[in-house]
């Protein structure tokens, strides 16, 4: 055995930024980790590949790699390589690298550096593996029969005098008598690798002195095959089959010769294997080969063949056991690149400057000290108003260009924020502006042009940015908004003569304690509070979303009696504050340019005494006038039922136990506490609450002989009422999946009729509530376990 290819646990290609360079005129590089198990080696070959993306994006992929180089972990040693494939279409390769040593158990690092097309390769297989044809013999006296028994013999016998490994430079005479010494009772192992450029038909003879037969094999599969097999036995009617192969030199001896045939072949690495045994005399012996490029193919004399050797075709000896390690890459290192991100506002807005910040980043490997700048392209009709950041200095006037005087900036590290103050020129017509940069230093080479430049176009607006919508889980919009209406009898303000004071008077008395119920609306157009005949002393707070189906100029206005105000996006548009009258017209118009989606609104009434109403107006960018904002434009989510019922078990005894410790075992009795919550803000219709509540199979309900309800209630602050009357009223509150007469329960009081559920039909409305502060109510029963 020559040597192992020790399984390689760690194969990880990252990128660092540090200052070491091998060569600038490679644009790239790539560090490699390896860590090795097992034990150290010395002389010993890694097997890479590289897959598509794998080496730096921006890498324009040589046609046969040439460009490739691997450099020791001191970024200064090369390494000897061989690229065993590599395709530029398909982005592919795949190489191996000769280590002179490596240690086992810790980290080895080399550089991948590529990117310079005026190199040529450095690729030798050579350099990385043991060149010529493997030659091993054994000493051996059995007749193999077979190429399994062969290898088994072979690899039962260790080396011995007259025996040994070596390694054949020209396969012409060789026999092992001249390698070795010893001339008989021999079994032989002889292989190689071989790289085949272009695919088509080889074909690959050997001339052998093999008394005990031999195979030849390619890739695995077997050729050629003629073993002597010895048949006997005591009573000697079977005869002893000889194939004793000599081609005494002479090609035309077809008898000792093994021939694979055409073999089509694709590009890339193969292999041949001959295993063979003699007993007598060795003989020399020949290897040669054909090659596709011969148009006229390859007879059986000496025309067309070609001695294996190194000199007439890449053949070498492979690791015994051979392996490719996992990859990953990471980023790539360039000797330099400057990259160039801007962070710009969503929009220009007119009147008011907004940030475009530009940021150069050092993402090379070496440090940049000098040189750099940024060459500026701002829009005619945007005006930067400043310009900011540490060692940056710009052209006044235009500010066409702005350099960098600053510190140097090392690897990975960023240079000083550059910040442009702009703002929209007054240019009545522009409704868009544009900016551009680039990154430029003339003092070296950037390796990515790719991220040297930024650019963009914005939008130039007086602008509202919709809130978007906010329900709760499970909850989907609705048409409409949601009105709330509060008793303000108690309240000091009259009228509300701002915004401050409006405020005062929402955050008082718009609460649940002061609610008299809430209810869905097409439209904010009408009067009166559904809850109070009177329509006296009241806030109405409507809630839910604007939709806004195209960006553009929108129009608002208000009307009513008394106080109105209307916010969008948490903001107050337009309002009217103070005692009035209705005009029945828009009133206080606002213009706001608005972005498409869903605007969060709110619209507050305020009545004091006398005549009441409320209006919302708006004119959209394809009207000519003014409209009540239609129910199609209005959506809410704040009305929604969110009932959650809980329950809580209690073992009050078992037949073994008693009230001590019960547990839940056949005969417990167990008493189960229900409760029921209202989170949501909807009260829903009169006694339309009902509670079913199973019963597992092996619970029987306690029922009681009828004198009392099997079920307790504690209404609690839900609102909802419940009577019982007794087992077989249809007129209570209660109901049974079956009758529970006293001739289908025990002494004890538990039903035997098996009743499987039972129901809660409660009277009254459920009260509205909220996520911290909900409405609930409970119900108690008893059962007891089979």
């Amino acid at each position: 055995m020559f040597f192992r290819l020790i399984l390689l646990t760690l194969l990880l290609f990252i990128s660092l930024g540090v200052n070491a360079y091998w060569n600038e005129n490679w644009a790239y590089r790539t560090e490699v980790n390896i860590t090795l198990s097992g034990s150290s080696q010395t002389d010993y070959p890694v097997a890479i590949d590289i897959s598509s993306g794998d080496l730096y994006s921006g890498y324009s992929w040589s046609s046969d790699g040439s460009d490739l180089r691997v450099i020791d972990s001191d970024d200064s040693t090369e390494l000897n390589f061989w690229i065993e494939s590599w395709d530029d279409s398909t982005q592919t390769g795949r190489i191996w690298v000769n280590f002179p040593s490596i240690s086992a158990g810790s980290e080895r690092t080399v550089y991948f550096y590529y990117g310079n097309s005026g190199s040529v390769t450095s690729s030798s297989v050579y350099d990385v593996f043991q060149g010529g044809v493997a030659y091993q013999s054994r000493y051996n006296t059995t007749n193999p029969g077979s190429w399994s028994q062969a290898e088994t013999l072979f690899n039962n016998s260790s080396i011995s005098s007259g025996y040994g490994d070596g390694y054949v430079s020209s396969f012409t005479n060789i026999e092992n008598s001249n390698l070795f010494g010893a001339s008989t009772n021999i079994v032989t192992y002889i292989h190689a690798s071989f790289y085949v450029a272009s695919a088509g038909y080889w074909q690959i003879r050997y001339g052998a002195d093999f008394g005990y037969g031999a195979e030849l094999r390619i890739d695995g599969s077997t050729k050629d095959a003629r073993w002597k097999s010895e048949y006997g036995g005591w009573w000697g009617n079977q005869l002893i089959s000889s194939e004793d192969l000599w081609w005494n030199g002479s090609w035309s001896n077809t008898d000792g010769v093994l021939d694979s045939g055409a073999v089509y072949l694709t590009p890339g690495l193969h292999t041949f294997e001959i295993r063979g045994a003699e007993s007598s005399n060795d003989g020399p012996t020949t290897l040669q080969f054909c090659r596709p490029s011969r148009s006229s193919g390859c007879s059986t004399n000496n025309n067309g063949w070609t001695t294996i050797a190194t000199t007439a075709l890449s053949v070498f000896v492979p690791p015994d056991d051979g392996g490719t390690a996992g990859v990953e890459y990471g980023d790539t290192v360039l000797a330099y690149d400057l990259g160039l991100t801007a962070t710009a506002p969503e929009f220009w807005v007119k009147g008011s400057a907004r940030n475009l910040v530009l940021r150069v980043t050092n993402q090379g490997s070496q440090t940049v000290t000098s040189g750099t700048g940024v060459q500026l392209n701002i829009g005619y009709n945007l005006i930067i108003d400043s310009v900011s950041g540490t060692g940056w200095t710009c052209q006044s006037g235009n500010w066409s260009a702005c350099t960098y005087n600053g510190a140097a900036v090392t690897s990975g590290e960023s240079y000083p924020d550059l910040i442009l103050s702009v703002i929209p020129g007054d240019y009545e017509y522009a409704t868009t502006g544009d900016y551009g940069a680039t990154v430029f230093n003339y003092s070296i080479s950037d390796g990515n042009s790719d991220n040297n430049s930024v650019s963009g176009t914005l939008d130039i607006r007086d602008v509202v940015i919709p809130s978007g919508t906010s329900c709760p889980a499970g909850v989907s919009l609705s048409s409409g908004v949601w009105a709330s209406f509060y008793d303000t009898s108690e309240s000091s303000i009259d009228y509300p003569e701002d915004a401050d004071e409006y405020q005062q008077l929402v955050d008082t008395f718009g609460t649940s304690g002061y609610l008299y119920g809430s209810e869905e609306l097409n439209n904010i157009n009408g009067s009166g509070n559904p809850f109070d005949a009177a329509s006296e002393y009241y806030l109405t707070v409507f809630k839910g979303y604007l939709y806004i189906p195209q960006d553009g100029t929108w129009l608002f206005a208000v009307d009513g009696d008394d106080a109105v105000e209307f916010w969008l996006d948490g903001q107050v548009r337009t309002a009217i504050y103070g005692p009035h009258s209705a005009n029945n017209s828009p009133q206080n118009p606002v213009t706001l340019y608005l972005e498409a989606g869903y605007h969060s609104l709110e619209y507050r009434h305020q009545e004091y005494t006398g005549s009441d109403s409320y209006r919302l107006y708006w004119k959209t960018p394809d009207d000519s006038s003014y409209s009540i904002v239609p129910s199609s434009g209005l959506f809410q989510c704040s009305g929604y039922t969110s009932l959650t019922i809980s329950a809580a078990s209690e073992v009050l005894s078992d037949p073994v136990n008693g009230t001590t410790h019960p547990k839940a075992i056949p005969g417990a009795v167990v008493r189960y506490t229900v409760t029921v919550s209202n989170y949501g803000t909807v009260t829903p219709d009169s006694d339309s609450a009902e509670i079913i509540q199973t019963l597992d199979s092996n619970m029987a309900l306690y029922v009681g002989d009828d004198s009392a309800s099997p079920v307790t209630v504690d209404a609690g602050t839900l609102g909802l009422s419940y009577t019982y009357d007794n087992f077989s009223s249809t007129a209570d509150n209660l109901e049974f999946s079956s009758d529970p007469s006293a001739a289908t329960t025990d002494s004890d009081g538990y039903d035997t009729s098996g009743i499987s559920s039972f129901t809660l039909n409660l009277d009254g409305t459920m009260e509205a509530g909220s996520e911290t502060n909900p409405p609930s109510m409970t119900y108690q029963y008893q059962v007891r376990l089979q």
